[in-house]
């Protein structure tokens, strides 16, 4: 090949990353048709107060909530909150932007492989499969899962700024890199916390590079550990606020290291065979006693991978130990050493861990393909075919992420035995008013684990659908036997119990609940209706105060204070509570009605008979003698 050939060669290469890009839009693009699924996405978008505002009141709010979901991660909420702004609640606008830091972050891949490696090849394969691969889907498909994407994106930009800095002769240069890194280091860790890791990443950085660890390395580090150990505090608090340690089980430290090193090993095989996929990975067992014993023989991971590393190191295999000790590294918080949840592995788990995979891949195939023409021409080939088979498969999956009923479908078909996927689906069915569908896949959930308690309340409210209230307060009371720090079964228990006039017996539910959760809003609505029907009118309305002081966007919350006002003759308060609850509440017609009578109570029969009348347009019944009155 002459000079001019490989210069050519060379130029074309530079655009690859386009090949990268172009492939995995198109095998991700059904998740621009998907919609909302019940899965975190109430707690991030749905029922999430902070992305309603991005104005500066709105976004030192969203800084200053430490627990979103269990997570401090304010950029991501930010993200979030600027999807809302342009198109509200429409899902298309959230599923794109998740695509769109997809597709970024593969041109980041691209450009920090071939930075490393001076390979456009080698970049090409990496940017490929981490783009396209189907353990990857769930992080582009499950707007929740925009903390990993985005956080990824400026992990690896500190990575190529670092990069830039390891390498530039200029100290002024040098000093601006340095704090460029820092400063995209601190952006990673506020789209979530995992990012903890990038200390690490450093000295692997240093190490493929040839950089010596010395003092000066060692002190340019400090700031970067710091500011992870301190994110490791701020996580640790937000986990414990949502209440994510509390477990079904409560492992010993020995079966916690079988189930990290059994997790790891199952990683490896589906960055290669990615078989099973499924949105939730429960643990195969309820109970201790039933712990699977090959777990153990896991536990034979951690010296092979020490003498591995070992060997490498010895032996200067440096890609290989960058690899192998970056996707190590990044899932090591993922392992469940400290159990969160319910699920034992998460596919998003490795959105950045697999880096390290590929990168070796990356490397060993190149290396491969230039011993001859024809190991070239086999390799490109089989490689294709691979690339097209996890395509498929990824344009197939991220469907999956359509709605609530296909994803836990996906998960019952991949583990029929586990009683959280009923449970969520039956959730899904009950929002979407298919009481029945709901009703039976509760009752498999609670057969199948009879002590979650969460199922009962649901069912509690099914049986409240069906008027079998006293099957609703048997299971209430069963929820808050077996699960007491749940507020839900407290409250819908308490409102049976009013509803029958049994008063007090529904304050008692509703004081214990507001003193296991004194920030539970909905608590202290439902203790001032309670306080209401005694009579009680100026302490229902402190409860609905503090209602609207715990969630002061939620108009329902306005509307109960303002009938309060209304009926004690303070009009013009009860306007201004009916003002807001018709700004939250849009297309309420009880509430235009309610302030029409407001507006009446003041003698203002002009805006009282346009707010009339907005009621009737909104389909809210009111009577024609009131109309005329107000024509008068």
């Amino acid at each position: 090949m002459s000079t001019k050939d490989v210069k050519q060669l060379i130029s074309v290469q530079k655009y690859y990353w386009i090949i990268a890009v172009i492939v995995t839009f198109i095998a991700l693009s059904p998740s621009l048709n998907n919609t909302w699924v019940n899965w975190d996405d109430d707690g991030y978008v749905l029922q999430n107060s902070l992305i309603t505002s991005i104005d500066l009141n709105g976004i030192v709010a969203i800084f200053q909530e430490p627990n979103v979901v269990g997570n401090y991660h304010p950029l991501t909420v930010l993200s979030l909150a600027v999807d809302y702004a342009i198109s509200e609640k429409a899902p298309f606008t959230f599923h794109l932007h998740n695509l769109l830091l997809h597709l970024l972050n593969v041109v980041l891949v691209f450009t920090l492989i071939y930075r490393l490696f001076k390979s456009h090849q080698m970049a090409l394969i990496v940017a490929l499969l981490f783009g396209i691969h189907p353990m990857h889907v769930e992080s582009v498909a499950w707007i929740s899962a925009r903390k990993d994407l985005l956080y990824n994106a400026y992990l690896l930009m500190g990575l190529l700024v670092y990069l830039k800095y390891i390498n530039c002769t200029s100290i002024a240069k040098r000093r601006g890199w340095y704090v460029l890194s820092f400063v995209l280091f601190s952006c990673s860790l506020l789209s979530k916390g995992v990012a903890m890791v990038f200390p690490a990443y450093l000295f692997l950085m240093d190490y493929l590079n040839d950089k010596k660890v010395n003092k000066s390395t060692l002190i340019a580090k400090v700031p970067f550990i710091l500011l992870s150990a301190s994110f490791v505090l701020i996580s640790f608090y937000s986990q414990q606020l949502e209440g994510a340690f509390i477990t079904e089980v409560e492992f010993p430290l020995i079966d916690r290291l079988a189930i990290a090193t059994t997790s790891f090993l199952v990683y490896i095989f589906q960055s290669i065979v990615p078989i099973n996929l499924s949105p939730f990975h429960p643990y195969p067992f309820q109970q201790l006693s039933d712990f699977p014993t090959h777990y153990y023989f896991s536990l034979l991971l951690i010296p092979a991978l020490i003498v591995f590393c070992w060997i490498a190191i010895r032996k200067k295999w440096k890609v290989a130990v960058f690899g192998i000790l970056f996707f190590t590294v990044t899932l090591i918080p993922l392992l469940q050493l400290i159990p969160l949840g319910r699920a034992m592995m998460a596919e998003r788990y490795t959105y950045v861990a697999y880096l390290g995979l590929f990168t070796l891949i990356g490397f060993g195939l190149v290396q491969w393909m230039n011993q001859n023409r024809l190991i070239r021409r086999i390799s490109i080939g089989v490689f294709t075919i691979v690339i097209l088979i996890f395509s498929s498969i990824s344009y197939t999956y991220a469907k999956s992420w359509e709605n609530g009923e296909k994803l836990w479908n996906r998960v019952i078909d991949q583990y029929p035995e586990d009683y959280f996927a009923y449970y969520s689906r039956a959730d899904y069915f009950f929002k979407e008013g298919d009481w029945s569908a709901a009703l039976e896949d509760v009752n498999r959930s609670i057969s199948l684990s009879p002590y979650f308690g969460v199922a009962y309340q649901l069912r509690g409210q099914l049986h409240e659908k069906s008027k079998e209230l006293q099957l609703a307060v048997n299971d209430y009371e069963q929820a808050i036997a077996l699960t007491p720090n749940y507020g839900p079964s407290y409250v819908n228990l308490a409102r049976i119990l009013g509803a029958d006039g049994q008063y007090d017996a529904a304050l008692k539910y509703l004081n214990q609940v507001i003193i296991l959760n004194p920030t539970y809003a909905t608590a202290f609505l439902n203790r001032g209706v309670i306080h209401e029907m005694l009579g009680k009118k100026e302490k229902g309305r402190l409860d609905y105060s503090q209602a609207i002081q715990l969630e002061p966007e939620n108009g329902l919350f306005y509307r109960y204070r303002g009938v309060n006002y209304l009926a004690d003759g303070n009009s013009n308060l009860a306007i201004a509570d009916f003002n807001h609850a018709i700004q939250f509440l849009p297309k309420d017609g009880l509430s235009y009605f309610l302030r029409a009578k407001a507006f009446q109570q003041n003698g203002m029969k002009k805006e009282a008979l346009i707010d009339a009348k907005k009621a009737m347009d909104l389909n809210y019944p009111v009577e024609q003698s009131m109309i005329n009155e107000l024509k008068e």
